[in-house]
């Protein structure tokens, strides 16, 4: 680098210059003014050259300097264009550097700008942060956006920069930016398109498979499953419609069977009512007109005429206990004939039941089925009472006889009968109205056969209200 180093002797008068050799002091300033060039702490700045104060160079000063100094003063002067030339050799083509400069610790500068980028404001922008610089500062300059960034020097308390071209400098980092956010966006809708296509695809024909077979186990047989699209899904949609249209119809096809079976049942229930018992009544009635017992033959005539208009609700398959009472009254009364007026019988139906609904003539085979076998070892005059009453959620029916009663040993048997009453497919007295309630009510009815306090026999059937839970 193109430097003058002076060394100035006061006491002698002399100066020993690199490029000028030895001068007396009468060819530079007077020596007062090399005290403004002195400092306790030497450093780099800008300063009037020593031999010529026309003329501006970094300088630096060593030595305290008064009038009367005896120990030389040291002065190294580094020419501006030296300087400039030296920044110069910062720029290289394509390395998008259009200027350099170096500041000294007073804010003057010199630099190497040959397009003239540089202005005062932006160096003094940067001389505001002197005491703090930043990694760059950015600033504006003939349409250009400028980059400077300088570079510290703590021990001779100046700063070294550089200025470059954001756009050609920051090019490739702007491609990479903008190519990222290209690849980012072209990979979200890509994601986006994916995730629509597995929702199209997967999600929605899941779902719909999913609540097709939640209504299904809800019972609902009539379901089925729409799916267009060729694939997996369509065989599982298919395999399913098919397995709902099977499973429709075998519940279809056994709730007919039911139908018709319980249908069948009720029928031939409806058939083992004793037709005897009208036999035996027109046999008595043409005895009593025979006999000229003609009060009778008219009070059983009127009372058989009551009793078989039940017949016209035989086709229902159930009946109110009041509609029941009615048609036990005349079937008593006949029987009250028939046998010389030694039945007496009491019906007591709790306030509130006589709209109970049981099957039809199911308390009349209670009451048939103690006229016949209750009284044929008994001479005492017969007694029936017959009551219903509500127990909680179920209604007892009940018909207690004071006839000769019943052993254990028939007892059991009866109740075993009742169990098994389906093992010969033939129903008799209890079984008859057993079977018909179970098959109405099902295993909630039961019925119990007792010895009663007169000693005679109670038997009572439990039926759930179900209109009362």
């Amino acid at each position: 680098m193109d430097a003058d180093m002076i060394c100035v002797f006061p006491a002698q008068s002399l100066a020993v210059s690199t490029k000028n050799g030895v001068e007396h002091l009468s060819s530079y300033p007077l020596l007062t003014d090399l005290e403004n060039l002195g400092d306790k702490h030497p450093v780099w700045a800008f300063r009037p050259s020593y031999r010529d104060p026309n003329e501006r160079c970094l300088s630096i000063v060593i030595g305290y300097v008064h009038a009367t100094q005896t120990r030389p003063i040291i002065i190294l002067e580094i020419d501006e264009k030296a300087l400039s030339a030296q920044l110069s050799n910062l720029l290289s083509k394509n390395s998008g550097v259009q200027a350099s400069f170096f500041q000294d610790y007073q804010g003057a500068w010199t630099s190497f700008d040959p397009d003239g980028y540089l202005i005062q404001p932006s160096i003094n922008g940067l001389l505001e942060h002197i005491e703090d610089v930043p990694s760059f500062y950015s600033t504006e300059s003939k349409g250009t956006h400028l980059r400077i960034v300088p570079v510290r020097m703590e021990d001779i308390r100046c700063v070294l920069g550089l200025a470059f071209d954001e756009q050609s400098v920051l090019a490739p980092v702007i491609f990479m930016r903008h190519a990222l956010i290209g690849i980012l966006a072209t990979g979200s809708l890509f994601t986006v398109a994916y995730l629509l296509r597995g929702y199209r695809k997967v999600y929605i024909p899941t779902q719909t498979l999913v609540s097709s077979m939640e209504r299904l186990a809800l019972g609902d047989l009539s379901v089925r499953v729409e799916q267009k699209q060729k694939g997996e899904f369509q065989i599982l949609a298919e395999h399913f419609n098919s397995t709902a249209q099977k499973l429709e119809t075998l519940v279809n096809e056994k709730y007919q069977a039911d139908v018709k079976m319980k249908n069948a049942q009720m029928n031939f229930l409806r058939s083992q009512i004793n037709p005897h018992f009208l036999y035996n009544s027109l046999f008595n009635l043409y005895n009593m007109i025979k006999s000229q017992d003609l009060d009778n033959a008219a009070d059983m005539a009127v009372y058989l005429g009551q009793f078989y208009r039940i017949g016209a609700h035989l086709d229902k398959q159930e009946l109110t206990l009041g509609q029941e009472v009615e048609n036990i009254i005349p079937y008593l009364k006949i029987h009250q004939i028939r046998m010389g007026g030694s039945l007496d019988f009491t019906c007591d139906i709790q306030a509130g039941l006589e709209v109970f609904e049981i099957p039809c003539l199911s308390l009349q085979s209670l009451v048939e089925n103690a006229i016949t076998h209750a009284f044929t070892k008994t001479e005492k005059n017969a007694y029936l009472n017959i009551q219903a009453v509500r127990e909680g959620d179920f209604v007892l029916l009940s018909v207690e006889d004071n006839g000769s009663g019943i052993d254990s040993n028939t007892r059991e048997s009866i109740l075993r009968r009742l169990q098994n009453s389906d093992d010969d497919g033939v129903f008799h007295g209890l079984q008859n109205i057993y079977a018909r309630l179970r098959l109405l009510h099902g295993e909630q009815v039961s019925i119990s056969i007792e010895p009663a306090p007169s000693g005679g026999t109670r038997v009572c059937l439990r039926i759930p209200d179900k209109k009362g839970e």
